[in-house]
């Protein structure tokens, strides 16, 4: 019978707790939250601990749904009273570790799929191809309100945004065909144009000319399952679970 492999994957929050909401106030807590020594050290005491992936929650609003107010959150450091932002934090860690995981909810409702395509590539790039994005629609009203709404999209729109959402981002990051980006010296030929594409996607929420300025993934994009994309990570770790030796 074949050995089983244990996947590890930490829940973290780029803020005061992950868990108990009272853990920022433990004597021996670290309290150094808004440094990147606190979180270059989480990532290697997980990669040290054999973990496959840190994965960072977040939310776009400081939570008010206790009687429409910030009071409880803040005055007791919350889940929701301090999120740095995760893809600069796990930027951070990812120069601080070689083979660990590095997801972060990225919500699709007020982000544009240019922009959030873009930062993906550059972290996949930029980690060796560990990036991994956990994809959401945000379900708060406080959410809405930072984004100039008075109340969030009904479920159905969000979803529908999603979708299209996610089709835009696979579009933007297969715009760069497989040995684009050259850089032959001699020739001279940074990136053959041959081989990047405009996407001219026109559609109910994005219109986007593409192609994306930052080369191909570490990791191919190709499927355009709008299920498959939901149920893992658009960006794969690249190079699987590793070994307990």
């Amino acid at each position: 019978m074949p050995d089983k492999k244990l996947h590890l994957a930490a829940f973290v929050s780029a803020g005061p707790v992950s868990g108990s909401h009272a853990g920022w106030r433990h004597p021996e807590a670290d309290g150094d939250l808004l440094s990147a020594a606190y979180y270059q050290n989480i990532g290697r005491l997980l990669e040290e601990g054999r973990f496959d992936l840190l994965f960072i929650a977040d939310i776009l609003a400081i939570p008010d749904t206790l009687g429409g107010s910030l009071n409880s959150q803040l005055r007791y450091g919350a889940l929701g009273a301090l999120r740095l932002d995760p893809l600069v934090v796990l930027s951070i860690i990812a120069g601080a570790t070689k083979h660990l995981g590095l997801g972060a909810t990225l919500s699709t409702t007020y982000a544009q799929p240019y922009v959030l395509a873009r930062a993906l590539a550059t972290l996949d790039h930029l980690s060796g191809g560990r990036a991994a994005w956990n994809i959401v629609t945000s379900f708060q009203e406080a959410e809405a309100r930072n984004f100039g709404l008075t109340e969030q999209l009904s479920r159905e729109g969000r979803y529908e945004r999603a979708d299209e959402f996610l089709e835009v981002v696979t579009k933007l990051w297969n715009s760069w065909e497989d040995g684009a980006l050259v850089r032959d010296r001699q020739t001279p030929l940074f990136a053959d144009p041959a081989r990047v594409h405009r996407i001219d996607h026109s559609g109910k929420w994005f219109n986007v000319r593409g192609p994306l300025n930052v080369s191909r993934l570490r990791k191919d994009v190709r499927s355009s399952s709008k299920l498959a994309l939901r149920i893992v990570a658009a960006i794969s770790l690249r190079d699987g679970p590793r070994s307990s030796s």
